[in-house]
């Protein structure tokens, strides 16, 4: 792909309409974690569905409150991470933009490719 400057691509973020996408490259390590990280909330998502589903008069609240523990800390590590790759892609103020738009993204490991859109 083309090499574009980082306040180009701020500026297109902040000009991003409905149904438009800016797409982006992304090493293949950073696309590995991605998948990875989500691998794990996925996989949480579904061990807690199982849970609820073999659990309704056997609840436990201290195993409960783990689970809710452990969720939210593999969320925030998943986050926290693309944050980290936003800033370094898009810097500190295209992050802002992301953000403060409610801009989503969707990571392509066949492609190696981040895509932002509204």
């Amino acid at each position: 792909m083309q090499e574009i400057s980082k306040t180009k691509i701020v500026e297109e973020l902040k000009n991003l309409k409905q149904d438009e996408s800016i797409i982006l490259d992304l090493s293949s390590e950073t696309c590995l974690v991605f998948d990875f990280l989500n691998y794990q909330v996925y996989s949480l998502e579904n061990l807690f569905t199982s849970y609820i589903n073999r659990t309704n008069d056997s609840y436990n609240e201290e195993n409960f409150n783990k689970f809710i523990e452990t969720y939210t800390n593999k969320i925030i590590e998943r986050d926290m991470f693309a944050r980290e790759v936003f800033n370094q892609i898009l810097s500190p103020e295209g992050t802002q933009i992301l953000y403060m738009k409610k801009l989503s993204y969707l990571v392509d490991n066949n492609t190696e490719t981040i895509k932002f859109f509204k």
